[in-house]
């Protein structure tokens, strides 16, 4: 599935109060794992993504926010999904040219107890994502932010911002707007532990639903985050310090600016350097007024605690998402069904197994007791053997480029076949002299498949003895 940075926010409105329910936002990125859908994979794609919502919809999401990467089928479709599903889909910055106007709702209010939750989305560039044809265009986070924030501020506690921007973009908002976290989507694969800057938390979580961020916050009237504001303080001192010692080396020079006209690498080092400079002395203020802030009795701050939780396997599924995985599952599997064509199978310079075993019998017998021998069967036993984004790694001689022709393979290339590590076989058959395979398979080969989103613990060395317990001959 889909989906790049899932946050569950548990709020107490003191320290002692009881807790709250959670509150359950995405910042996009959902439904697609890219922006390229091939054209053989798009019925099983349509199938997953409306599984997906209507997963979050059995977990109680309050809001999803739209990256670049959930209009991959096209504008139309996600406003499709999005007037189906029980969430709103939120971005302030994609509109209809002619119109004027949002074309998705750009925010919501959430009550989770007490507290009033003001929700943004903001959605990043989409390159050739938006056609012509779209009457769409995504306006620059400047014009419509300045307006909603007005809007939002005396209505709500708190701000949250579902955000597909760069996370420089992000860095920027947080100068000037009193948003207090930044849920960031499609900016990077891994974990981002929430980080202050100015009065504003940015975090985000890993790809694909791989882990999930849990943040505990106890929220105050002043608005104000106090995680450690007098250790930051002083860390920025620091680093402002070194910055300083770096840009004495300039001071020989009256304008370094005009005298280093000349020597570009140097001039980009200086003003770098002054820039980062200039950043810090920003950032050591700000901290200074929040500390001063909270020194004021009268002020109590904001104080957060954050997990990342990985979604391993050996967690128990919950049984109405789980029917819901399933269900996703055997559609997929029957629309492959559906497009399979026994009689049409390819023809290729693959020739199967059945072929290497007519010469090479000691290692067709050794393959045969190894897990790539019953790949496909694999697939069987799951009700997957017709879904064409497994497939390609459960037989021979195709790869995510031709995934469909997987549909119409022969018996004998169906399961991780010899040819699959040392290549076409049919001219080797046919002149064995003349041609060679390829004798031993790097790990790059291995690679194709063994990725980390499959196999958390492959390792090349190890496994290879797996697979040819015997050297080659």
């Amino acid at each position: 599935m889909g989906g790049l940075s899932k946050k569950a926010f548990q709020f107490k409105k003191t320290a002692n109060e009881k807790q709250l329910p959670a509150l359950l936002v995405d910042a996009g990125s959902l439904l697609f794992k890219s922006t390229s859908i091939p054209p053989a994979q798009k019925e099983q794609v349509i199938i997953t993504a409306r599984g997906i919502v209507k997963s979050y919809e059995a977990m109680g999401y309050h809001g999803v926010g739209i990256a670049a990467q959930d209009l991959a089928l096209g504008l139309d479709f996600l406003k499709d999904i999005a007037a189906q599903s029980s969430f709103p889909w939120l971005s302030a910055n994609l509109y209809s040219k002619s119109a004027g106007a949002p074309i998705f709702t750009p925010t919501a209010i959430v009550e989770i107890g007490s507290l009033r939750i003001g929700l943004i989305g903001l959605t990043g560039d989409a390159g050739n994502l938006i056609k012509e044809s779209d009457d769409a265009l995504i306006k620059p986070w400047q014009e419509v932010l300045p307006t909603i924030v007005n809007d939002l501020t005396p209505k709500t506690d708190m701000l949250v911002l579902l955000s597909n921007l760069p996370h420089t973009e992000n860095s920027e908002i947080t100068k000037d707007y009193d948003i207090h976290i930044i849920v960031q989507a499609g900016i990077s694969t891994s974990n981002l532990a929430p980080r202050p800057v100015n009065n504003t938390l940015i975090c985000q979580t890993a790809k694909q639903g791989k882990q999930i961020g849990i943040m505990e916050i106890a929220w105050q009237n002043s608005k104000i985050w106090g995680a450690k504001t007098a250790e930051q303080l002083t860390k920025a001192k620091q680093r402002l310090d070194r910055i300083n010692w770096q840009l004495r080396k300039y001071n020989k020079y009256s304008n370094p600016i005009e005298d280093l006209k000349e020597l570009p690498v140097k001039l980009q080092a200086y003003q770098n350097t002054t820039r980062l400079r200039d950043k810090l002395q920003q950032e050591i203020d700000a901290l200074t007024k929040q500390l001063a802030n909270k020194e004021n009795a009268a002020i109590i701050p904001a104080t957060f605690k954050n997990n990342f939780i990985a979604m391993s396997t050996s967690l128990p599924d919950d049984p109405t998402v789980q029917e819901i995985v399933e269900g996703i599952n055997q559609d997929i599997n029957e629309a492959g069904k559906k497009r399979s064509r026994a009689e049409n199978r390819i023809t290729s310079d693959y020739t199967g197994w059945k072929t290497c075993g007519n010469c090479h019998d000691e290692l067709f017998a050794a393959w045969s007791q190894t897990p790539h021998s019953h790949a496909y069967t694999t697939l069987v036993n799951k009700r997957q053997q017709f879904n064409v984004d497994c497939l390609p790694c459960h037989v021979t001689g195709i790869t995510t480029a031709n995934a469909d022709l997987s549909l119409t393979l022969p018996e004998v290339l169906r399961n991780v076949g010899c040819e699959s590590c040392h290549g076409p076989g049919r001219e080797h058959a046919a002149s064995p002299d003349q041609v060679m395979p390829e004798k031993k398979p790097g790990a790059d080969i291995c690679l194709q498949c063994h990725t980390k989103e499959h196999d958390d613990f492959f390792d090349y060395q190890t496994d290879k003895q797996k697979i040819h317990p015997q050297p080659h001959q």
